[in-house]
């Protein structure tokens, strides 16, 4: 059953799909088809769907619900895990690939194979077109964070916002940055609503949430405007009744619906299955949304400015690797659905001094306060309870809140994500060394046992390299045997993670000197 038009229903949940490793995955698969097929949700945006069969299996539930759109985003190696569905037609999509995935020597973690990103859908409401992103962030491993200088009264000594410890932030703030970039230009016309929606891997009150509310001011937290002052924790991941505990979880809300609606609706949903068990090692979030005016694309259902946060080119090209793929059901006699713009990094190479040590830079960050008149934190609240305005807005924008008391805490924000990333250049660079050293030994294994071997059939001796160890047995035997190949192999595994640690290194520097640059402007000249 669809929604009231007055609204729409929005329904997020990462789905625990990893092959050979989530538990019970098919039966889960099925059960969650099954409870999909009954909801009213207009919106449903899927994550860690990995699985091509477990896919078309929700998205064929999801039509039978009477959503018959919708895109499955492929990238990496395993894919981007996400699947959008809408009750309304997909008129353009999109799929940016996070440029900072992770270490590429976490082959346990996983994150830096899966090709994780944000996916873009322009869904053609009757109320006008809705943005909907769709992401999955760097996971956090860790779940600590730093204590508070002594004398601070704040959480973090970032704008309130807790720093989190873990070696992944840098990476997670990174995509932060990326997605707040990407959110820009899309919607950077003003005339559509947005909504964000996935697993952002972060706390409220952490860090990486602070960057993306001072980049991304307009967005409000469906859970937060709703349940805030009840104090309701909301608990998605490792939450109180989920039948699957994990041992490197904690309790936390890490699922998201923000957006620059009005939420008048916002619950845990998909919480316990008919077969007793929990439909994912997460809940879902289902948000119930209305238009702050008339229309989804006016009033507070708006971006406050058009100007993106950094200038960046766009070409349609679909790129297996890095694009958007995937079924769009589109109505008979609907118009095609046109290729989704890649956003293209420009050549611009920077070499500024930085305390990285690294002068480059893969973007050309555009910065100046006028291109930032929005830059602060989250909205004041009206007695709605929603985001306040300030004198003399434009005609049909949302009034842009007033900024001047936000400053030091976006200055804290952006200099404790500065120097989150600036670590993790660092760390990144000492694991590039040792990397480069253990190449380094492996190549001299392999040209060692190379040497050998030709000393051994061009002196006119034994014929057999096994020869060379004549009282040894089979294993040691096989051993002399394979040790080149080994060290070979090694070898090139090793100068493959160096390529991708120069790759993440360069990102890393790139976000570091946006960030940098930003501060160094709002410093001087204010919001």
């Amino acid at each position: 059953m669809a929604s009231s038009t007055a609204g729409m229903e929005v329904l997020t949940l990462n789905t625990w799909g990893l092959l050979l490793v989530s538990k019970r995955r098919k039966e889960r698969m099925k059960l969650l088809a099954m409870a999909l097929q009954g909801t009213t949700a207009d919106i449903v945006a899927l994550q860690e769907v990995w699985v091509e069969a477990d896919a078309q299996l929700l998205i064929d539930a999801c039509a039978t619900a009477g959503m018959p759109y919708a895109i499955h985003f492929k990238s990496g190696v395993f894919g981007a895990g996400l699947v959008t569905v809408s009750r309304y037609p997909i008129v353009e999509h999109g799929f940016q690939c996070y440029a900072s995935a992770g270490d590429p020597a976490a082959i346990h973690c996983g994150d830096f194979y899966a090709g994780k990103g944000v996916g873009w859908v322009r869904v053609a409401t009757p109320l006008g077109h809705v943005d909907v992103y769709n992401t999955h962030l760097h996971a956090n491993y860790s779940h600590k964070h730093l204590a508070a200088k002594s004398g601070s009264n704040t959480p973090g000594d970032a704008g309130g916002y807790k720093v989190p410890s873990d070696a992944y932030a840098p990476y997670r703030l990174s995509q932060m940055l990326q997605m707040a970039q990407f959110i820009r230009h899309c919607s950077k016309s003003g005339s559509c609503a947005i909504i964000l929606a996935g697993d952002l891997n972060t706390k409220p009150d952490w860090l990486e949430m602070g960057l993306l509310r001072s980049l991304l001011p307009e967005l409000v937290d469906s859970w937060e405007v709703l349940h805030g002052e009840s104090g309701e924790a909301g608990h998605t991941c490792r939450a109180e009744g989920n039948t699957f505990e994990s041992t490197r979880q904690v309790p936390e809300r890490i699922d998201y619906v923000l957006t620059t609606l009005r939420p008048v609706d916002c619950r845990v949903a998909l919480k316990l299955s008919p077969a007793g068990c929990s439909y994912s090692d997460h809940f879902a979030v289902q948000a119930r949304l209305e238009a702050q005016g008339s229309s989804l694309g006016s009033g507070r259902g708006t971006l406050m400015s058009p100007t993106d946060l950094v200038q960046v080119k766009v070409a349609p090209v679909k790129s297996p690797l890095s694009g958007s793929t995937g079924a769009v059901v589109p109505k008979p006699g609907a118009p095609a659905t046109p290729s989704p713009p890649l956003l293209h990094i420009p050549s611009s190479i920077l070499s500024p001094t930085n305390s990285s040590g690294i002068g480059v830079a893969l973007v050309q960050p555009l910065l100046g306060t006028g291109a930032f008149p929005w830059l602060g934190g989250p909205l004041a609240s009206d007695a709605s309870g929603h985001g306040g305005a300030a004198p003399s807005p434009k005609p049909g924008r949302r009034a842009p809140p007033d900024m001047s008391s936000r400053l030091p805490a976006v200055m804290a924000i952006l200099g404790a994500s500065t120097q989150l990333v600036q670590q993790g250049v660092a760390r990144n660079g000492r694991h590039a060394k040792q990397r480069l050293a253990f190449a380094a030994v492996c190549l001299v294994l392999c040209l060692g046992w190379v040497g050998v071997v030709a000393v051994t059939f061009t002196t006119g001796g034994s014929s057999s390299l096994l020869d060379m160890v004549p009282n040894a047995v089979l294993p040691t035997s096989l051993a002399v045997l394979l040790a080149p190949f080994l060290s070979a192999f090694a070898m090139l595994a090793l100068v493959m993670g160096l390529v991708a640690d120069f790759t993440q290194q360069r990102v890393l520097v790139s976000a570091e000197l946006q960030m940098r640059m930003l501060a160094d402007r709002l410093k001087t000249e204010g919001l």
